[in-house]
């Protein structure tokens, strides 16, 4: 996944991550398929999975048990192992609620790194090993990408960003939603959904000024129809107080008072929340 979103914001491919193989098993079964990895503990107080692994560049290594993302407060793998990283423990089960994703096993830069996992019990996951970033691939890659500032007033993003070729992207790390709009050198530009859940824009070779604005889908509308149902109340009261005119000053006054209680709600609720928001 981080292999595919590097390649996605640079267009290069960039290999970061390596899978080591397993040195040694002990009193387990240990096999992979379609579905992912099985290990079958023959010995529960003897079954284990060593990993001798040799480092000869900065490595941070991981260590990965998941089968699946769900709701449930416990999953099948949780407390399938515990883990020692050259003879220390550094979890004593894993996976458990805390400790439910990638499992950072630590930064080394040379030498010969031993883990160890004490299987406990039976495991099937659809992503189990032990995994290797690679630092340095990492750090080349990121000092390839051209950043950008963007400045944000109110409900506007407006920067600078320079493309060395026609179609770069300008990636912005905000939700992507339907309100927002962008122009690009005065011009309108589509925003793109990159990432699952970020926004891209499209650059034009060179300098480029670009501004981005947010107004909500169906803020019109609902300007639109606090508008009619002023007019409509307005309407309504005035007819009102046409048919049934009163001398009673009591029943004027209560009539007058909830008149003003309905307008200041009115007010408060549905015309001065969107004013200010369209005055930011």
């Amino acid at each position: 996944l981080g292999e595919w979103a590097l390649t996605t914001l640079t267009g290069q491919y960039t290999a970061l991550f390596h899978r080591y193989a397993p040195t040694d098993s002990q009193k387990l079964l240990l096999s992979d398929d379609i579905d992912g990895s099985i290990a079958t503990p023959l010995d529960r107080t003897a079954a284990r999975i060593l990993y001798v692994i040799p480092i000869e560049r900065p490595t941070v290594l991981y260590l990965d048990c998941f089968d699946g993302a769900s709701t449930r407060l416990t999953e099948h793998v949780n407390g399938a192992m515990s883990v020692r990283v050259n003879g220390i423990e550094c979890v004593a089960s894993y996976p458990s609620q805390r400790e439910n994703g990638l499992l950072e096993l630590g930064y080394f830069s040379e030498g010969s790194v031993v883990v160890e996992l004490m299987v406990k019990h039976g495991v099937s996951a659809r992503s189990f090993g032990v995994f290797g970033l690679d630092v340095n691939a990492l750090r080349g890659a990121l000092g390839a990408v051209r950043g950008a500032a963007l400045n944000a007033t109110g409900r506007t993003l407006s920067g600078s960003a320079v493309a060395e070729q026609d179609g770069e992207q300008l990636v912005i790390q905000l939700p992507w939603s339907q309100g927002w709009h962008a122009t690009v050198n005065g011009q309108e530009h589509e925003i793109e959904q990159i990432l699952g859940a970020f926004m891209a824009i499209s650059l034009e070779k060179g300098q480029n000024c670009v501004e981005m604005t947010f107004f909500p889908v169906g803020m019109g509308m609902a300007l639109g129809i606090g508008v009619v149902g002023a007019l409509a109340f307005c309407w309504a009261a005035h007819s009102r107080r046409r048919r049934k005119a009163s001398s009673d000053l009591v029943v004027k006054a209560a009539l007058g008072t909830l008149s003003v209680c309905c307008w200041l709600i009115f007010f408060l609720v549905y015309l001065l929340p969107p004013a200010l928001w369209l005055l930011m």
